[in-house]
């Protein structure tokens, strides 16, 4: 096993100034990266971006801020954290924690707290592992295996040709473009996506779901919030849940599918000709196919409407 380690990595730049922030410390550290390897970043507090560069390097760097205007505990405080920047196997890992900010503290404390932002530049082509406990998590345009999580903060990945597998408490979660499969959720925030290609599985419990167009299975589950889904092709069944809110269905007329659609206190409307099936419908069910059948699309709002529209464009 091959074991790089840098503590404290090797570039340190230290400023102070007598408002604001009163010291700030930069350090980096470059890696030559593997085809198929993994960059690994966790840390206890900060926002964490991750950007395409140019070539096979990786490069890290990491950004802490003090807010204290004596430069003694400014410089105190920034030594408390232990960050550890090393290369195992070919993966990089970036670990940042704090046992001085982590522990048991008064609310006075936090204004304290440092400020950090980790930034790293890699291939195109990368396999990312994310997480931090208070922050956001922004990823540019990539190709490979990506897993997001924070507790506190958004998620924002750009055009991602891979999976994409993303989990927040308290924040949006958001996909520019994935043409493979996602797994999304959050607990209070929104989730949001343009083109899906392969299977999408979305989930909040206080908040929005949109899908701007799916061509593979969708499972969608809000507890309170709408949820809008846009059909662009339909091989697979889907799912969609809304216990407390709409659900909008937008369906491309030129694919074939089979519907059940129930509305417990709201009305199902629709657009297309679809043809009833032996369960019958009514102002608040609606059961049948669409040219001729095919995967069926389950809509289920049971404090809403279910409103089913045609989309000619949606595949242009």
């Amino acid at each position: 096993m091959v074991l790089h380690r840098l503590l404290l990595a090797s570039l340190v730049l230290s400023s102070l100034v007598s408002t604001g922030w009163a010291a700030q410390r930069v350090e980096s550290q470059n890696f030559v990266f593997p085809l198929g390897g993994k960059v690994v970043v966790g840390t206890y507090r900060g926002a964490i971006e991750v950007v395409p560069g140019e070539g096979r390097d990786v490069m890290v760097s990491v950004s802490s801020l003090s807010p204290s205007i004596d430069s003694e505990e400014a410089l105190l405080a920034l030594d408390s954290l232990q960050l550890i920047l090393e290369q195992i196997d070919g993966d990089v890992f970036v670990k940042a924690r704090n046992p001085r900010e982590t522990g048991v503290r008064f609310i006075w404390e936090d204004q304290s707290n440092i400020a950090i932002r980790i930034k790293v530049t890699v291939p195109q082509e990368c396999n990312l592992d994310l997480m931090t406990r208070d922050g956001g998590i922004t990823v540019g345009n990539l190709r490979g295996e990506m897993k997001a999580r924070t507790e506190s903060g958004a998620i924002f990945f750009r055009r991602i040709d891979g999976n994409i597998d993303a989990r927040a408490q308290s924040g949006d979660v958001v996909v520019s473009r994935c043409t493979g499969s996602v797994d999304l959720r959050t607990v209070s925030g929104n989730v949001r996506t343009g083109m899906i290609g392969g299977s999408a599985r979305l989930e909040t419990v206080n908040g929005n779901i949109e899908l701007q167009t799916a061509r593979g299975a969708v499972e969608a589950f809000t507890t309170e919030g709408d949820i809008d889904v846009g059909f662009a092709t339909i091989s697979a069944e889907s799912k969609i849940i809304a216990m407390v809110g709409n659900i909008t269905a937008r369906m491309n007329p030129k694919e074939s599918f089979s519907i059940s659609a129930a509305a417990r206190w709201g009305n199902v409307s629709n657009e297309l000709a679809i043809q009833g099936s032996k369960r019958g419908s009514s102002r608040r069910h609606l059961h049948g196919d669409y040219n001729g059948g095919g995967a069926l699309i389950e809509l289920k709002a049971n404090g809403g409407s279910v409103k089913i529209e045609s989309d000619p464009y949606i595949d242009g």
